[in-house]
């Protein structure tokens, strides 16, 4: 077989690969802390589950940011713009 046969058959097989996990990998990892209670305050922001948001960290993320969803809230019981969420 010639050898640009198989750098073709390589080269397709390298996009199906690609293309396979670009759609089915994601991060599964949860990523919480606690919440600027005057950012909060100040902004009016509900913070409810479902809530999109975008964690920033040059350390964590490659492009130094991901953007995911809120999926727990535990708030304060004094104070309500004290809260640490869940993404």
């Amino acid at each position: 077989m010639p050898d640009e046969y198989i750098r073709t058959a390589e080269q397709a097989y390298l996009e199906a690969v690609n293309n396979y996990l670009d759609e089915y990998s994601f991060d599964t990892n949860k990523y919480s802390g606690q919440t600027d209670r005057n950012h909060i305050e100040n902004n009016g922001i509900r913070l409810m589950m479902g809530l999109n948001v975008r964690l920033h960290s040059e350390t964590y993320f490659s492009g130094g940011y991901k953007d995911t969803r809120i999926t727990k809230v535990v708030r304060r019981l004094n104070d309500l713009c004290q809260a640490r969420i869940t993404c």
